[in-house]
């Protein structure tokens, strides 16, 4: 992925692009990782939402901790249980910080 940059990362966000920003979430580089996490927070999508839960599990605390934000943000209840985990289980407090503050916007899907 040549030519990747932050700035486009954002642009993607904007312009709904998810299959490509859901493609940078596996990128080797963490920054252009962590900026998609947050870009993905731009779409309300099933595929966005999924993704963004596959993220929680990044082995960067900051794409992590983008993940979470988005996951606020698109306010997924997909993503309820997969928070719950990240409160008890990540290793970075400001990530299990900011899940902890997520759940609490979450709808509940109680059906």
């Amino acid at each position: 992925m040549f030519g990747i940059s932050e700035r486009k990362i954002e642009a993607w966000g904007k312009k709904k692009k998810t299959a490509k920003l859901i493609k940078v979430l596996t990128h080797s580089k963490n920054e252009l990782r962590a900026a998609a996490a947050k870009a993905l927070g731009e779409i309300d999508s099933l595929e966005s939402a999924n993704a963004l839960i596959t993220a929680l599990r990044d082995p960067d605390a900051r794409v992590r901790l983008n993940a979470v934000i988005s996951l606020g943000k698109i306010q997924s209840p997909l993503a309820t249980e997969h928070l719950k985990s990240v409160t008890k289980n990540d290793s970075d407090p400001a990530v299990r910080e900011e899940a902890a503050k997520v759940l609490g916007i979450i709808p509940r899907d109680d059906r």
